[in-house]
């Protein structure tokens, strides 16, 4: 290994990547952003230790459900995943030049988010981010995006500063151009598209929780706002494309969130620990990803049990399948084929 592979791997290892999910014919799949990805059948949510050691060993960061297509990254390189053979493609690609920290698929090709800008695999080509002044000045998304989401050609990447606010940065691929929304209270810790906009979680947890729902177009500006809401924070927003509903985790409690932005609980989901925020006196999200679960997936695979359920996956702690009054942890064995022990 090359003295620049040795500085890119340190710095990818230093880097927070945070778990992501995907379900994936009969399988719901978790990259815990440490090399490891684990299964689980969507039908019984047991651990399948024969799909998880096939799934291993390329030491994947990051997956993600494009279609029909899963892929995977490494942190300089992406893949995608063979079904007839079991086994992950690499896909010819140019490495980053700095280490990424979050991952998307836009208009069928691989991106991170890699230093200050935009970074596509296929083909190298870079968009750095513009330089922004508010009440902090920077350029890039801080350590890590809290959120990051793709539509047609627009991809969107949430931050979050802590107490100093965060921005929703939205780059077309196709035009270059980049569009940003700033909020000085709030970061977008979650985002989702709905068909009508960028549905953006605005949260805060300071001495007291905050929280707004907006919905955003392509230029990034409201669309839609909701009320303020104090003593509430959503920590995560998924849309469930065949229920068309907007979904989202505030605190412990799954809830619905209506076309007024209007939030119902659903159901609690258990204590999910939260992170630390490091410019804040209060606690970041503390969830990789939020997933609305399709009853019908890829191939034409039908499980009707999973209609209405999500996924949610938290940085620290077991994935946890949600819905329909009942809380099931995914749980790992302790020791498994092709997968270390997991927290």
């Amino acid at each position: 290994m090359t003295v620049t592979a040795l500085a890119m791997l340190a710095l990818l290892q230093a880097s927070p990547i945070h778990p992501t999910a995907a379900q994936w014919g009969e399988h719901l799949l978790v990259a815990d952003g440490d090399g490891t990805v684990r299964a689980w059948t969507s039908k019984t949510l047991a651990f399948d230790a024969a799909r998880t050691k096939q799934l291993n060993g390329d030491g994947l960061l990051a997956i993600v459900a494009n279609g029909d297509v899963l892929w995977g990254f490494d942190g300089t390189r992406a893949f995608t995943w063979d079904d007839a053979g079991a086994r992950w493609d690499l896909v010819q690609s140019k490495p980053p030049r700095s280490a990424c920290t979050a991952f998307a698929v836009v208009d069928g090709a691989p991106v991170g988010t890699c230093g200050p800008g935009v970074h596509r695999f296929t083909d190298g080509r870079y968009w750095e981010a513009p330089a922004y002044k508010d009440q902090i000045e920077g350029r890039g998304f801080g350590d890590a995006p809290k959120a990051i989401g793709s539509h047609g050609t627009q991809l969107a990447i949430g931050t979050g500063f802590g107490e100093w606010g965060g921005h929703l940065w939205l780059l077309d691929v196709a035009t270059g151009q980049w569009a940003k929304y700033y909020d000085e209270l709030g970061g977008a810790v979650g985002l989702a598209w709905t068909g009508a906009g960028w549905a953006v979680a605005w949260s805060m947890s300071h001495f007291t929780a905050l929280a707004r729902l907006r919905v955003h177009g392509a230029d990034g500006k409201p669309l839609k706002q909701g009320k303020e809401l104090r003593d509430k924070y959503l920590r995560k927003l998924a849309f469930d494309d065949e229920a068309k509903v907007l979904l989202g985790l505030e605190q412990n409690t799954l809830v619905r969130i209506d076309d007024d932005l209007r939030l119902t609980n659903v159901q609690d989901v258990g204590k999910v620990k939260y992170g630390p925020e490091r410019h804040a006196v209060g606690v970041s999200p503390g969830i990789g990803a939020l997933l609305a679960l399709r009853s019908r997936g890829e191939r034409g695979v039908v499980d009707p049990s999973l209609a209405g359920r999500v996924l949610v996956v938290p940085i620290a702690g077991e994935p946890l399948v949600v819905g329909a009054g009942k809380v099931t942890p995914l749980r790992t064995p302790a020791v498994d084929a092709g997968a270390p022990a997991k927290k």
